[in-house]
């Protein structure tokens, strides 16, 4: 709940001067790799917002609206790894550096952050690119690795083959101004 609230007085300014920019629909997808069938899962639903005056960024990413291509996978992911009951979301909150609004067209930036998955948290930094269109629009993406052991995750094993450790992770927001 303290979390909570630092991050909300860290926005309440932000939201009255039109700042943020908000991504309903971010898509966050995942792979892992197995020995027979490989693990891989998309979210269309992740709620992120940047804000373009401090270049602070939060993500927002309820685990049970990962999609897998078979349904027991979802469950097992749910109920045996992120434990999605005890655990509903994953978050993320951090800053982008190397971002600078004035500039249109394709920028290489890094995030550094605090990413919590499965009630633990630690601190990432992963390496992407934004662009500014001419429009206003700001599109993210990233791709970056973790390692399911810093979050207290099981490691999954399909007959008897453990998967593997490292998790990829691609992120893509399309930003629009809050309240356009």
């Amino acid at each position: 709940m303290k979390r909570f609230v630092f991050i909300l007085t860290l926005f309440i300014p932000i939201f009255c001067h039109g700042q943020v920019y908000e991504s309903i629909h971010s898509d966050i997808s995942f792979f892992s790799e197995a020995p027979f069938q490989d693990i891989e899962a998309s979210n269309h639903k992740a709620i992120s917002y940047f804000d373009l005056s401090t270049n602070y960024v939060l993500f927002d990413v309820m685990i049970e609206d990962f999609e897998f291509d078979q349904g027991l996978m979802k469950q097992h992911f749910n109920s045996r790894y992120l434990e999605s009951a005890d655990y509903p979301k994953a978050e993320f909150f951090g800053k982008v550096l190397g971002f600078n609004p004035q500039i249109s067209g394709i920028q290489e930036v890094t995030a550094m952050g605090e990413l919590t998955i499965h009630g633990i948290t630690n601190v990432v930094k992963s390496t992407g690119r934004m662009v500014k269109s001419e429009s206003g629009e700001i599109h993210l993406i990233s791709k970056f690795t973790v390692d399911i052991e810093d979050f207290s995750i099981n490691t999954p094993r399909l007959l008897f083959h453990p998967v593997a450790e490292t998790v990829q992770i691609k992120v893509e927001a399309r930003y629009h101004l809050t309240g356009s």
